[in-house]
């Protein structure tokens, strides 16, 4: 069985094959879109950068909807960046400048709650969920990653001077967790780290 992973570049949404990363196919946007992530049914989720809203595809990128994102404690000027899907919710990383915040919207768009506030993060466009429920975030001006609980709180700090050797934190930008429950950091202009944590 074939298996697939899909990304947005600044105009476009891309389905490549992960076995011979051959693309697929690939739709044009209207806007920029980014953080993306898929569902159960394998509908691919983005986030509309400039648009307060996320957009919705199927496996075959078949345009589905758009979500526009009901709130009022978004500041106009601020950018949408990135999306998880954890129980039947959307958390929304947003921000324009440092620094940055998450929020948990409804599949339909409407804010169920504010996780992490402004104070907690200062320059992070990406995050992961892990299994537990707990988010994950790459603080690329700070050089660390910062563990949530599902309620918000900071549970942990992992900084360079944790890391083995002379390893550093150079910008940590992505970030994902695999099977093992390991976190996977990408790094600006630098190779991917792989910790385990």
């Amino acid at each position: 069985m074939n298996e697939f992973i899909f990304v947005s570049t600044k105009d476009e949404l891309v389905k490549i094959e992960k076995s011979s990363n051959d693309s697929i196919k690939s739709v044009k946007t209207e806007r920029i879109v980014s953080g993306i992530d898929i569902d159960r049914n394998m509908n691919v989720y983005g986030c509309e950068h400039e648009n307060k809203s996320v957009i919705v595809f199927d496996k075959n990128l078949k345009f589905l909807k758009t979500i526009k994102l009901k709130t009022t404690q978004v500041k106009s000027d601020t950018l949408t960046y990135s999306i998880k899907l954890y129980e039947d919710n959307m958390y929304i990383m947003f921000g324009y400048f440092p620094p940055f915040h998450l929020r948990i919207f409804s599949l339909q768009g409407k804010l169920v709650r504010c996780l992490i506030e402004k104070s907690e993060i200062d320059w992070s466009c990406f995050f992961s969920i892990d299994q537990l429920g707990n988010i994950i975030v790459a603080d690329w001006e700070g050089n660390q990653i910062k563990i949530f609980s599902n309620k918000g709180e900071v549970l942990h700090t992992i900084s360079s001077d944790m890391l083995p050797g002379d390893q550093k934190f150079y910008h940590p930008y992505g970030v994902a967790i695999d099977k093992k429950n390991r976190i996977i950091i990408a790094q600006k202009n630098k190779k991917c780290n792989l910790l385990a944590f």
